[in-house]
């Protein structure tokens, strides 16, 4: 069952999924109607989730589910991975590669591949206070407080220069 993203409580579970590139906003129109078709399907051993998503800076898929309403199982899971991949073969866009990361340069949100993130690091193009993307946040608590942090408050802190 759809819910509004911003209905949704601080406990519910959240999935993000990043872009390769940005979508235009047709794209974003119809990823939309998509996924909120599928959330309004969506279910766990035929007990419908109370799910919803959002499309931030029209490059990340953010899914969310109350479970403490109905909690998602693993076959529910897998049908969200599957009509993500969905949406990345219709619009020719790559949502699953872990190894790159989007970090906001200059008031854009860049999307780099993890060696070229060290180098800038050695080079001093980005620094620590280069503001990430953690799309590793368990809940919609966390999202709303720790999605985007400064570098050195995430895991690619191991990657800044010691001097």
């Amino acid at each position: 069952m759809y819910v509004p993203f911003d209905q949704l409580p601080d406990h519910a579970r959240i999935w993000i999924y990043q872009a390769d590139r940005t979508f235009t906003e047709e794209e974003s129109d119809q990823i939309s109607d998509r996924l909120r078709s599928f959330c309004e399907e969506w279910n766990a051993h035929r007990q419908p989730l109370n799910s919803s998503f959002d499309i931030q800076h029209d490059r990340f898929i953010i899914l969310s589910v109350d479970e403490g309403v109905n909690a998602a199982s693993g076959c529910s899971i897998d049908s969200s991975v599957a009509v993500i991949r969905e949406i990345g073969q219709k619009f020719n866009v790559e949502m699953f590669n872990r190894l790159a990361q989007a970090l906001i340069v200059d008031g854009d949100v860049q999307v780099k591949p993890l060696p070229i993130v060290k180098k800038e690091l050695s080079e001093e193009l980005i620094s620590e206070d280069t503001k990430v993307f953690n799309n590793l946040v368990k809940n919609k608590a966390e999202f709303e407080s720790a999605w985007v942090l400064p570098l050195t408050d995430s895991w690619l802190s191991r990657f800044v220069p010691v001097n």
